[in-house]
């Protein structure tokens, strides 16, 4: 499983894939590789200067979208910014 998603991450690094949430299911890794397959893909977006993906940023665990939000505030948009979300 690892090496799946290191192959994945090789790709999104290298800009050959993008993915989204869709992608991402369809690998058929397990939920919790598929958080970390979900961040790889968001810092795809972000190192390459792209709009992040609300979907794929709603797909993920809040403890996941506050590290993000509080890493690269400014590369969220404003409705990923929100004063209601519930943090774990």
């Amino acid at each position: 499983m690892v090496h799946e998603l290191m192959h994945y991450e090789e790709k999104l690094r290298k800009k050959e894939l993008t993915m989204n949430w869709v992608d991402i299911q369809q690998t058929e890794l397990s939920s919790y590789w598929q958080q970390i397959l979900a961040l790889f893909s968001i810092y795809q977006m972000i190192y390459y200067h792209e709009e992040v993906d609300q979907v794929l940023f709603d797909h993920l665990l809040p403890v996941y979208q506050h590290l993000l939000l509080n890493r690269w505030p400014t590369k969220m948009s404003r409705g990923m910014v929100s004063n209601d979300r519930k943090f774990i």
